[in-house]
């Protein structure tokens, strides 16, 4: 017996939880019974609480049902003539994103091709995906972001990214800049002589990865997570690196020329043979880093946050006026050239 009353309302409940399309049917088959009990209503309920038949004749009476249910049935047209463009308005954005679907699978299916066109295709289909939805914009930054990270890898030992992975990362960095994507996620990667002017890449995941001798001029590194990264040789002429995070960074022999370094974390950084000139250090911590033979003339070194510990040696350029023993900065020993001048 207790089956038999539970039945029917467990088929309601399975109706209403099995999918798009029975969710449709679930309340095709709602909306159907609303409207037959607004048609009774209006027929049989309203007029006589619209009407009052006390003092007018039968006729007269008769009339003003007429007219009340006009009236009402009017209305109901028009909810029905509303709620079926609220339908159809369902119904084709159902079918979009079914499109989208199918968009997003095959594009996966094609970036696992072997000719480099048809990745760079898909990839731009996946833009494409990320532009016509929001929703889809977090899967497509993680679908694109992997695919840097395994076609980039640091251990490519000095060779260049293939091409479609740089049109991935261009990919990648336009989305940033147009929406608040996810947080890119492209630790660990491999740049060498990468040439991208004016990039976004503020508040990324970058740790340990190799930009060697890339050219990126006029480049935002905000926020961002560099903890190991390496710039050995790097050009990065006014780009702004503010609250970055730099700690243990390479930055050897890299150009810093009007680069925006305020409140970066900089301690334990390499920046020997670096030229830091125009440099913004204002509440830069470099604590412990290497400013071995370093260009630091008209830079702000005086407003970094912290110096203490931080090697330089006779050959470090500093600002005109400013004493590195004041700071805590410690004068390294130049290591010997060769045995014979250790003997010397």
């Amino acid at each position: 017996m207790g089956k038999a009353i539970r039945a029917p309302w467990a088929a309601i409940a399975d109706l209403f939880n099995g999918g798009v399309s029975k969710r449709f049917a679930f309340f095709a088959i709602a909306l159907g019974l609303v409207i037959l009990a607004a048609i009774w209503f209006v027929f049989d309920v309203l007029p006589d609480l619209a009407v009052d038949g006390g003092r007018l004749t039968d006729n007269e009476r008769l009339q003003r049902e007429n007219d009340v249910r006009t009236t009402g049935l009017q209305a109901l047209a028009g909810a029905v003539l509303a709620i079926g463009g609220a339908f159809t308005a369902y119904s084709v954005l159902s079918t979009r994103e079914g499109q989208l679907d199918e968009r997003f699978a095959r594009s996966l299916e094609l970036m696992a091709s072997k000719d480099a066109h048809v990745v760079s295709g898909a990839i731009f289909s996946l833009e494409r995906i990320a532009v016509q939805s929001r929703f889809d914009r977090p899967a497509v930054v993680d679908v694109l972001s992997g695919f840097v990270r395994a076609g980039a890898p640091r251990s490519l030992e000095g060779k260049e990214a293939p091409p479609e992975v740089t049109t991935a990362l261009r990919v990648l960095i336009r989305i940033n800049e147009l929406w608040r994507s996810p947080r890119l996620d492209l630790r660990e990667t491999g740049w060498k002589d990468l040439s991208l002017p004016s990039i976004n890449l503020s508040e990324a995941l970058l740790w340990g990865s190799v930009f060697d001798g890339a050219i990126i001029v006029g480049s935002k590194f905000r926020g961002a997570n560099l903890l190991e990264a390496s710039f050995e040789r790097a050009n990065l002429i006014e780009s702004d690196f503010s609250r970055a995070k730099l700690s243990g960074a390479d930055l050897s022999r890299a150009s810093l020329l009007g680069v925006k370094m305020t409140r970066a974390d900089l301690s334990r950084a390499k920046l020997n043979g670096a030229s830091l000139v125009g440099t913004k250090l204002n509440g830069a911590d470099l604590e412990i880093a290497n400013l071995s033979g370093a260009d630091l003339r008209a830079s702000s070194l005086h407003r970094a946050a912290s110096l203490k510990y931080a090697e330089y040696t006779a050959e470090t350029q500093f600002p005109e006026g400013f004493d590195p023993e004041e700071h805590g900065m410690v004068l390294a020993k130049t290591p010997p050239a060769s045995p014979r001048e250790a003997e010397g």
